[in-house]
């Protein structure tokens, strides 16, 4: 909520942004295995000798929302961000602020250019997809009035 203060007091601009399958975008921290799945049957396969091993970071593992987000901050730190000292999930690049939960993102920036830029950035490193102006985050609706105030219902 702070930062949606600052961008009515600033007049900054916000873009939404979805991170498409955030988890198995960061590599898996450590060998793990799995119980073979019900319902998957192979013929001559005896499921009490055999396992799956993954190879991917997949949702529900003890790790894996580490695992992304260690990646994901990586990631932003390859394209210059910073991370805040404060807020473990808020991010800085020159005048651009990005704040995120699990695999939502808010960009805040005085111009469009430079959060175009940044999405611009982020596409080449993560499947990323751009939600348009801010609308709908974690289940909060926010309405933006052309008095530049913010409704959230």
């Amino acid at each position: 909520r702070l930062f949606l203060i600052l961008s009515i007091l600033f007049s900054w601009k916000t873009r939404q942004i979805d991170f498409m399958l955030a988890y198995p975008q960061a590599p898996i921290p450590r060998e793990t295995y799995m119980e073979l799945p019900r319902g998957i049957n192979m013929p001559g396969l005896d499921r009490n000798k055999y396992c799956l091993e993954l190879l991917q970071n997949m949702y529900g593992g003890k790790d894996s929302g580490r695992a992304w987000f260690l990646h994901l901050k990586k990631g932003l730190e390859s394209i210059g961000f910073t991370q805040s000292k404060v807020q473990d999930c808020v991010f800085y690049r020159g005048t651009t602020t990005f704040i995120v939960y699990t695999d939502d993102g808010i960009l805040f920036d005085q111009k469009d250019s430079m959060i175009n830029k940044v999405l611009e950035d982020m596409k080449k490193i993560f499947d990323v997809e751009d939600e348009g102006n801010l609308e709908d985050y974690l289940g909060v609706k926010v309405t933006r009035h052309n008095d530049g105030t913010f409704e959230l219902t």
